[in-house]
């Protein structure tokens, strides 16, 4: 995909893929050190920035974890997001609500309210024909 987009819009494939990173977080604890401390000098100045998180919450689900601490480090990251954010770098963010921990439900709301826009997705079925 992002070949093809790089040919039709003319731009080195190389080039392009230089500018692509991807890093996974297995932890709440990985994925807040990940944001609160590598991402932003990883970025170039010079460039425009677009950052995709998937499932930003779901690390924060584990019980493993306790929820005050969970909590306190969902904070402290979505800080650091809203920092980075005001100073041009966009946040594209996507969130199941399959599946997730009902008492850290709150989580989902934060993120939800730190947000500039929240599209709600619905799976429906294909009718058949």
């Amino acid at each position: 995909m992002v070949s093809k987009f790089a040919r039709k819009e003319g731009i080195p494939c190389e080039e392009l893929l230089k500018k692509i990173s991807v890093a996974r977080a297995f932890t709440c604890h990985q994925l807040a050190t990940l944001i609160r401390e590598r991402l932003e000098p990883g970025l170039s100045p010079e460039d425009s920035s677009l950052i995709v998180l998937l499932g930003p919450c779901t690390v924060f689900f584990d019980e493993d974890v306790p929820g005050e601490e969970a909590a306190l480090l969902f904070r402290k990251t979505l800080a650091k997001v809203q920092n980075m954010s005001q100073k041009g770098v966009a946040f594209l963010m996507s969130q199941s609500f399959r599946g997730f921990n009902k008492r850290r439900s709150f989580l989902l709301r934060e993120l939800a309210g730190s947000a500039d826009a929240v599209l709600k997705l619905k799976f429906s079925p294909m009718p058949s024909r």
